[in-house]
């Protein structure tokens, strides 16, 4: 479990999430987003529309990105 904040920039819709993932073994993993409006109380926000390090298949590494 790995929690983060992101900010979109003033006028987008945008937030790009940087990040560095390791595994024991080096094995692929699964990454997903989910989102709050509540501090984590409840992850109820549609996340939609994901490009780069995100979803199954993803190597283990620094310097990760999702936008």
């Amino acid at each position: 479990l790995f929690v983060m904040q992101g900010v979109a920039p003033p006028g987008t819709k945008f937030v790009e999430i940087l990040y560095d993932v390791e595994d024991a073994e080096n094995d692929k993993l699964t990454i997903r987003v989910e989102i709050s409006s509540d501090g984590g109380e409840r992850y109820n926000v549609p996340a939609r529309t994901f490009q780069g390090a995100v979803g199954a298949n993803v190597d283990p590494g620094k310097d990760k990105k999702i936008t």
